[in-house]
């Protein structure tokens, strides 16, 4: 087996919730020894997700907080110990720890990890080759340091909400897809490479500060340079500024009710072939749509008469027409479609994973593929609570099982 290029590297992560937990499953799918570290006294709440379908699930043998799909996916290649650093013993067993490890990662709110005595000041005096990264709403410093926030806060605060959706109408700031959370993962994950980069050429560690609303922002460069201008950009539904016709079409498919063909013309050549497949003769010479301004001006006409051709058309075979002459297009998917995919399936964008508790399940593999190492590998199901304390606190840290029974009963680890 290929070795992966983060093998050796030891994370300690105090991650609960999402944006963390995405990047430190990414540092573990790479190889990382990722520790996870949790408390009954306030367990991770993604373990309590969306209920399981049906009521329970297949090959059930754990408790309900080991059972949600969701925390499968996000706790993978990870040992799992129950540590209750409220306690003295706890804080000081997660100090120890932190002699042993490369980064520390945690997405509490600002200061939580200051007021534990874990904040970054503390741990570099025991660890000054440590890389500590915070991942919170609004960041570590400024006004509104303090912001309580999940997914949807920072998607309004960023401005992406005010983007979504169609004009005039009331901004979509909820995304059901975690995008603020997720972004901050990833941008995480390329922040805390970066440091152990500079950490491992000049012996000094050093805390990222990483902020969900700044995450979220960064992606909208075109939008801030319109705002710059003194334009205001907003929320415009299907359509683009500069391109038409571009948006969904009603098609033709087996799911009545969600059928629809994603098109995009960018050139004038497009648009020609366009018409031609979908056998738009007198538009092709009408010349109203002759060029990109006329086909703005006139879209509204261009997006009944497109829709109108193309609703009685299977979605896929004329998506697959289209792209063979050279017009971008696709079936608009669902995100169980993802599972059906043969482009999916040939590039081994699942993997199916077993859990004790729940069987075999697809998780996702990472989003890039490399000649030697793939996609990372699966080497170890999210862990039930606290699995791994023998390993990391006896094998680890040296304690007996007699010393780890007893701080058991004392709810240390707990």
């Amino acid at each position: 087996m290929t070795r992966l290029p983060l093998e050796g590297l030891k994370v300690l992560d105090f991650c609960w919730d999402m944006a963390g937990p995405v990047m430190t499953s990414m540092l573990g799918d790479l190889g990382a020894e990722v520790i996870k570290v949790e408390t009954r006294r306030r367990m991770d709440a993604i373990r309590f997700g969306r209920p399981v379908v049906g009521d329970t699930a297949a090959g059930d043998q754990g408790k309900a907080e080991d059972i949600q799909p969701f925390q499968h996916a996000m706790h993978r290649n990870k040992l799992g110990v129950t540590l209750n650093v409220a306690t003295p013993e706890g804080l000081e067993i997660a100090r120890r720890l932190v002699k042993e490890t490369d980064v520390v990662a945690e997405n509490f709110s600002a200061g939580t990890m200051d007021r534990l005595g874990l904040g970054y000041e503390e741990l570099s005096r025991i660890n000054p080759k440590l890389v500590m990264i915070s991942i919170s709403a609004t960041g570590q410093t400024g006004p509104m340091q303090s912001a309580v926030s999940l997914n949807p806060i920072a998607i309004a605060l960023s401005g992406l909400g005010s983007l979504l959706g169609y004009e005039g109408e009331r901004p979509l700031a909820v995304m059901r897809n975690f995008y603020g959370d997720t972004n901050a993962g990833f941008h995480g994950a390329i922040a805390v490479l970066a440091a152990l980069f500079r950490a491992r050429r000049t012996g000094i560690g050093e805390h990222i500060d990483l902020s969900q609303w700044e995450a979220s922002s960064s992606g909208l460069d075109l939008q801030f340079a319109d705002a710059a201008a003194g334009a205001t950009p907003t929320a415009a539904g299907n359509r683009h500024e500069w391109h038409a016709p571009h948006g969904t079409y009603p098609a033709a498919g087996e799911r009545p009710g969600w059928n629809w063909v994603a098109l995009h013309c960018e050139t004038d050549e497009q648009w020609q072939t366009l018409c031609r497949v979908l056998g738009l003769n007198q538009m092709a010479v009408d010349r109203r749509f002759n060029d990109v301004m006329g086909r703005l001006e006139h879209r509204d006409e261009l997006d009944r008469a497109i829709g109108e051709a193309t609703q009685h058309r299977d979605k896929a075979e004329l998506a697959r027409e289209l792209q063979a002459n050279g017009v971008p297009a696709a079936p608009v998917m669902d995100v169980g479609d993802q599972f059906e995919s043969e482009h999916f399936r040939d590039r081994g964008v699942f993997i199916e994973a077993h859990h004790d508790a729940v069987g075999y399940e697809l998780v996702q593999a990472l989003p890039w593929k490399t000649t030697r190492t793939g996609r990372g590998q699966f080497r170890r199901p999210a862990p039930f609570m606290g699995r791994d304390n023998g390993i990391v606190f006896g094998e680890m840290l040296g304690m007996s099982e007699a010393e780890i029974e007893a701080l058991k009963e004392k709810k240390v680890l707990f």
